[in-house]
């Protein structure tokens, strides 16, 4: 399993951020305290934060998921 912590800036990017988590066909979700959603769920990363610090966890260990993702991920 991969665990980041990713950070989608502006509600602009919330749709790019799903059609690039989309593209892979395992189970990836975002967490954020206790409440946790589907990262391929416009909705449901609009709802859980806009510019806020999430914690992104994909059921895999290809890398590829990190090239695709590197402008999101947060500086830790």
């Amino acid at each position: 399993m991969i665990t980041i912590h990713v950070v989608i800036p502006r509600k602009e990017d919330v749709e790019d951020f799903v059609m690039k988590i989309s593209d892979y066909p395992y189970d990836i979700n975002l967490s954020s305290g206790c409440f946790d959603i589907d990262a391929k769920s416009i909705l449901g990363v609009l709802g859980l934060g806009v510019g806020k610090v999430l914690k992104l966890e994909a059921n895999t260990e290809d890398p590829a998921i990190l090239e695709s993702l590197k402008e999101y991920i947060a500086d830790q």
